[in-house]
């Protein structure tokens, strides 16, 4: 089961903006490999499917590499953002312990 991100005010289309303001955009840069992930950070996978967002947690190697597939998305657009972990836990998304 995936984790997702659903940041309190963010609406429908928020969830993008809270990862912006909250982390690092990753689009333009290209992704890290999952060894390049600083420990304390996760990459979050805002979809965008038309009447709302939906921002996976890649909180494990195996899921990061299954949303970089575009036939996980459904061709739908994809951002990418890096976040503390403790950002996403903070929100209640998402357990330390969690993380892998």
């Amino acid at each position: 089961m995936g984790y997702y991100l659903n940041p309190p005010g963010a609406g429908t289309h928020g969830k993008s903006t809270w990862c912006e303001e909250n982390g690092i955009s990753l689009d333009g840069l290209g992704l890290p490999t999952w060894e390049q992930i600083p420990k304390d950070c996760c990459v979050i996978f805002v979809v965008n499917n038309g009447p709302f967002e939906a921002a996976a947690i890649a909180y494990k190697k195996d899921e990061y590499e299954y949303l970089q597939d575009p036939g996980a998305v459904g061709g739908r657009p994809v951002k990418h953002f890096m976040i503390e972990k403790k950002k996403a836990v903070d929100i209640g998304a998402i357990k330390m312990g969690d993380f892998q």
